[in-house]
């Protein structure tokens, strides 16, 4: 049996976050920088910061040493290099966690979900389409990542996925953002022969019934281990978080389970009046409705994937009154209508 959370879209999950990433998605990069040489003295990091998993570096950094390695010309397809390397030894919370799941649909699924253990920023969709599935990645760090980062992000997924179930992890198609770069032919030892460039997204679509398949480092009691440390770790993350994040995830969290929220709702949840809320956010730059709408507006473009989600239902859970106007914001966002814009993306 397919894992539930597969027969439906696992939206980009937005969660609040500093700015900060794990130890783990900044050793590799670091190493790397290292070994060809091109890390300035400006950037120093102590073995220490590099080997304990629940320590937090800048975003900054990362990004910093990801554009150092994509400037490079010594190693071609660092990127992909790096993706394609597991240390078993020195794993950070969330790969410790998703190595026990049962499945590998499990395992998608705690990783999506809980990314900000490694990078906020980083953010994977996954939709079922017929017997296939669809991982998209996303950065959503305004600053960009270049595309070594993206490379690395693709090979890692597609290699994680072979080393948790211990097998051939075959691809039916795979699409790049970008332009089809100098040493394309590195790409199809890792992703297959159907690779595409100059696509409107990074994706990997592969056979649903992969998602079956046994995870065979899993363990419940290491599991149930990992998920309350991970826990705890994002309790501390949230804790942190701008008004505007608890706001948004809020938002969020009710409209994925098919709740209607309004301010009054969040003002409660948040211990804050309503004016408090008002005024606080206005500081902020930002106000309930524009927070309300974006979310929406996110959640709306993965819901619309789902298989078995019709366009009545998908408007009620994101509190529109009727479908008409969920139509008519639909276009206001992307000048097309839902139809169209699912026919534009089965083109992709």
């Amino acid at each position: 049996m397919v894992t539930a959370f597969c027969l439906a879209v696992t939206s980009m999950i937005f969660k609040p976050s500093k700015n900060t990433v794990s130890s783990a998605a900044v050793r590799d990069v670091y190493q790397a920088c290292l070994r060809l040489s091109v890390l300035p003295e400006t950037i120093e990091l102590e073995s220490e910061t590099l080997t304990q998993a629940d320590v937090r570096v800048p975003e900054s950094t990362l990004i910093k040493l990801w554009s150092l390695l994509d400037e490079q010309k010594i190693s071609p397809g660092i990127g992909l290099a790096i993706g394609q390397t597991i240390e078993a030894d020195s794993k950070g919370i969330l790969a410790s966690w998703v190595s026990q799941a049962n499945t590998l649909g499990e395992a998608f699924d705690i990783f999506i979900k809980n990314i900000e253990l490694m990078n906020p920023s980083e953010a994977w969709q996954i939709a079922e389409k017929g017997s296939q599935v669809t991982l998209v990645l996303e950065h959503r760090n305004t600053q960009g990542y270049p595309i070594s980062a993206v490379e690395r992000s693709m090979a890692a997924m597609v290699t994680w996925a072979k080393a948790l179930c211990g097998q051939a992890f075959p691809l039916r198609r795979v699409t790049f953002h970008f332009s089809e770069p100098d040493d394309a032919n590195l790409f199809t030892p890792i992703f297959g022969e159907q690779v595409y460039f100059e696509a409107e997204s990074n994706s990997l679509t592969f056979d649903k019934e992969l998602l079956n398949l046994a995870v065979i480092s899993s363990n419940q009691l290491l599991k149930n281990l990992m998920a309350e440390k991970a826990k705890q770790v994002l309790t501390e993350l949230s804790d942190r978080a701008s008004l505007a994040e608890k706001v948004a995830l809020l938002i969020h969290n009710a409209m994925t389970q098919g709740r209607a929220i309004n301010i009054e709702q969040v003002s409660t949840a948040l211990a804050k009046s309503r004016q408090t809320l008002y005024r606080q956010l206005k500081q902020d730059g930002t106000d309930f409705k524009t927070i309300y709408d974006s979310t929406r507006k996110k959640l709306a473009f993965s819901l619309l994937r789902q298989a078995n989600l019709s366009i009545s239902s998908l408007s009620l859970q994101l509190g529109f009154k009727d479908t008409s106007s969920f139509y008519k914001a639909f276009r206001r966002w992307t000048g097309m209508s839902p139809k169209q814009f699912l026919a534009e993306a089965d083109k992709l």
